[in-house]
């Protein structure tokens, strides 16, 4: 899979044992500006660098895998469940930051002569 965005946040790296690391990232994702997802991926292991070389604002594209797990609570016994987007590649977007149209009042009345055709 992939998705095409601007690059919000990216934090840091974090050893989370000795021989396992990752790293966090969020890009703002719309196909209508008023309606922004801010979608946090995660690079891991030696992906981790990726990052380095893209600054926040930039808009890239990142392939990545869907991924789900199920745990149950030590404490409560409840079963529950997370995802992750599993990132594994990342490039820099040429065309830059997308236009969008403006939003349209559908209340207000059309002007006959505007027509396109």
């Amino acid at each position: 899979m992939e998705a095409t965005g601007k690059l919000h946040f990216v934090g840091d790296t974090k050893q989370v044992s000795d021989k396992f690391k990752n790293r966090e990232f969020v890009l703002a994702i719309s196909d209508n500006p008023e309606y922004i997802d801010h979608v946090k991926f995660e690079f891991k292991q030696d992906k981790v660098a990726l990052l380095d070389k893209f600054s926040l604002g930039q808009v890239v594209t990142v392939g990545y895998n869907l991924k789900g797990r199920e745990y149950t609570s030590k404490t409560t016994g409840v079963v529950g469940y997370f995802n992750t987007l599993d990132a594994w590649k990342i490039n820099a977007e040429a065309g830059g930051t997308p236009e969008y149209s403006k939003a349209v009042d559908i209340n207000t009345p059309a002007n006959e002569d505007d027509l396109p055709f």
